[in-house]
């Protein structure tokens, strides 16, 4: 049998687009859904999305953080942790290239936090991103 592609987020192809306030968007609406359907799952693999965009829109610390808390949900589903798909690697990869010795801390917080606290972060988190990205498009008005 051969495997079935991953389909991407909606979140994941406006993140492709350079279109961060769409991904926010998106992404906050599937965290919300993976949430209400109770299925850690969904939340994971959204974490995961999630800080891909928080890493381009500088705000790698948190990026940081919600790959920890994503890797805390793979530990509590028994999710083997080598399972990393193209996409989770680069977010590790940019994560670790911008924020260099401070990764690990930020890292090491994430994983504290587990997969609700980091769940609420990661909302806390599009909230902030909306709000700069609101105020830099009335900036150029």
């Amino acid at each position: 049998m051969m495997p079935v592609a991953r389909r991407p987020w909606p979140g994941e192809v406006a993140l492709e687009q350079s279109d961060p306030a769409t991904a926010c968007r998106y992404f906050e609406s599937s965290l919300s859904l993976a949430r209400e359907l109770d299925s850690p799952d969904m939340v994971k693999s959204v974490l995961e999305e999630l800080a891909l965009l928080f890493v381009r829109v500088d705000r790698a610390a948190a990026g940081a953080f919600v790959l920890s808390a994503a890797e805390a949900i793979r530990a509590e589903l028994g999710v083997d942790q080598a399972e990393i798909d193209d996409r989770r690697d680069l977010a590790y990869a940019e994560a670790r290239a911008t924020l260099g010795d401070a990764f690990e801390a930020q890292h090491e917080l994430g994983r504290l936090a587990g997969g609700e606290h980091g769940t609420l972060y990661a909302l806390a988190e599009i909230d902030a991103i909306r709000s700069s990205l609101g105020a830099a498009s009335r900036s150029t008005l």
